[in-house]
């Protein structure tokens, strides 16, 4: 260990806690003096250079040491010519007459103006003297600093990136993307959007197609059982799939009974069926490793058989038993279609016409040249349903919960519909279909009158996934009871963003209940305390995603819109029962 870095200890500029354990960093210090000393060959110089560049630690050494080596060369040097030394001793050649490009310091000038000052007589030397030991003393304490800055400077923006300990994080390997027919054994069935986590996964029946994060693009074709592995390594275990993997995802994995292949850029497909696999390759090439025989490379149009005692053999290519993205994605549309024309048939033949049917907005009939949501219920008590119809403020339309159906966005703090509900009512139910990207406000608006007056109700979500309605009792600076808040339990998180969701909330005055609805299922009912009951309800004016009031004497106003779509609203004025409201969702869902 050289001298300077037992100098580093002495005062106090290196700590124990610092300092490498001995041997930790051996070989490292050697280099080190011997850069100190001049007498680094150019093999041992490489040597060093991989070692800084191969540990984060050590580069962060290698800086302070540089940093030191030249302040306390100054410091030393200063100090030599105080007490007479001789005033041409070379620098240290490792520490100034290499030194790193980082300090601009200039020391040769500095032992300049240091020799100059003490070489000139007066009764002020030992005064100067003094003030050269400080300075020297500053540089070392300089230096010091500047370590800890450029240290920490180069901490906050790592070369490797990690997880931070206050950021957000989701689980999964692939993402579920697409899907026809699609039925999953066990209690949770995957939702289309959702990230799909390491595991066994069956599909009993249908199609479902898989984008896994390394970009290769996998279509199941039910009864198959498989295990996601890796982002780029998954197990068939048995059943059917077709793969696309573009360059990106060279090397994606799929395990076999009997076997594996790694992809090489192809789309091939395989098959597992008691025992006996299948693999055909439809484009490009991969390895095919079976557990016993040699490894054999198959390009397009090449397939592969293999059986339990029988070994692996040529066998004939058959395409169209493997479904790809393309068939999938075309029999998806078949069946959106069709589940798009039977929604509207039962909206305008059943909702449209029901008994206590307030108003209702399809977002069918969106128009970029007509900025009016039209309300499609067939009349609200004689008056003409237009009368009801919404004025769109900045939403854009934007896709529905099927390819032929439109939506409406709200985007930005201003966007809103606005419009106008007469009447007077008592209880109410209030459903419609949104699709969340994210809840970024405290409260996020689904429908909100303007005033919030004396019977009039508000339906929003919180930041934290919850739906919140509330009517309030008396007027604004009225003295009497609060509002009750009837908040349900958290339903939504980051894993839902984007995905439609049905959601309808119900205030029932003769039970004095309300009851929360998320895809159909009850998912919370509370008793009004009888002094906050509401028995007449009203809604006047209204904004849909947003909420028009409070606004200041300036231009000023709240921002409570929703950062998502909404695509279908409904209010009635009756508490529905649960059977309905199931039904709507059941007839609706995409």
């Amino acid at each position: 260990m050289c001298s300077k870095t037992h100098v580093y200890r002495r005062v106090g500029i290196m700590s124990e806690s610092e300092f490498p354990k001995p041997g930790e960093f051996a070989s490292f210090e050697e280099l080190l003096c011997d850069y100190d000393a001049g007498d680094l060959t150019e093999e041992n110089a490489e040597r060093l250079r991989g070692i800084i560049r191969g540990s984060a630690e050590l580069r962060k050494r290698f800086v302070e040491h540089q940093l030191i080596s030249v302040a306390l060369s100054n410091a030393i040097g200063s100090l030599e010519s105080l007490s007479g030394g001789s005033d041409d001793a070379p620098l240290p050649a490792g520490s100034a007459g290499q030194q790193s490009p980082l300090l601009a310091v200039d020391i040769a000038a500095e032992n300049e103006r240091t020799k100059a000052s003490i070489s000139r007589p007066g009764r002020n030397a030992w005064h100067r003297m003094m003030l050269a030991a400080a300075a020297s003393l500053f540089l070392i304490v300089g230096a010091r600093w500047l370590y800890l800055e450029v240290t920490s400077a180069s901490e906050s923006q790592p070369e490797n990136l990690g997880i931070l300990d206050d950021e957000p994080t989701a689980r999964g390997l692939a993402i579920l993307s697409n899907s026809v027919g699609a039925q999953w054994a066990g209690e949770k069935t995957p939702l289309i959007g959702e990230a799909l986590t390491r595991g066994k996964f069956a599909l009993t029946e249908g199609l479902a197609q898989l984008e896994f994060f390394c970009g290769a693009t996998v279509v199941l074709d039910g009864p198959t059982e498989f295990e996601l592995l890796s982002p780029m390594h998954a197990r068939v275990l048995s059943g059917r799939l077709r793969a696309e993997v573009p360059p990106a995802a060279r090397g994606f994995t799929i395990d076999l009974p009997d076997g594996r292949v790694i992809d090489l850029g192809t789309e091939f497909g395989v098959e597992v069926d008691q025992g006996n696999t299948n693999i055909q390759v439809f484009d490009g090439k991969l390895e095919y490793l079976p557990e016993s025989g040699p490894k054999r490379l198959l390009t397009a149009g090449e397939a592969v058989a293999n059986s339990p005692g029988g070994g692996a053999r040529d066998d004939s290519l058959t395409p169209n038993k493997f479904v790809d993205v393309a068939s999938l994605s075309a029999r998806a549309q078949e069946r959106d279609k069709a589940n798009y024309e039977a929604w509207q048939d039962y909206l305008y033949g059943g909702v449209s016409k029901h008994a206590s049917l307030v108003a209702l907005y399809a977002f069918d009939s969106l128009s970029d040249q007509h900025r009016r949501l039209v309300c499609d219920a067939t009349s609200i008590s004689g008056m003409p349903a237009s009368e009801l119809d919404g004025a769109i403020v900045g939403a854009q339309q934007g896709p529905g919960r099927w390819t032929h159906k439109s939506a409406l966005q709200f985007k930005h703090p201003g966007d809103r519909v606005r419009l106008v509900v007469p009447g007077k009512f008592s209880s109410l139910t209030f459903c419609c279909w949104a699709r969340i990207d994210s809840l970024d406000r405290q409260y996020n608006s689904l429908f909100l009158t303007d005033g919030y007056n004396q019977g009039e109700p508000h339906w929003q979500l919180l930041k934290s996934g919850q739906i919140y309605f509330s009517v309030r009792p008396t007027e604004p600076g009225q003295t009497g009871p609060r509002d009750h808040k009837s908040i349900s339990p958290v339903f939504w998180n980051t894993k839902m963003s984007g995905k439609w969701v049905h959601l309808a909330t119900t205030y029932d005055v003769e039970t004095r209940e309300v009851v929360h609805y998320v895809n159909g299922d009850e998912l919370s009912r509370e008793t009004i305390p009888a002094e906050m009951l509401v028995a007449e309800t009203r809604i006047g004016a209204a904004s849909i995603g947003n909420w028009a009031q409070p606004t200041q004497t300036d231009d000023e106003f709240a921002i409570r819109n929703l950062n998502g779509s909404i695509d279908e609203l409904a209010v009635f004025s009756e508490a529905l029962p649960a059977e309905l409201i199931m039904e709507m969702y059941r007839n609706g869902r995409p």
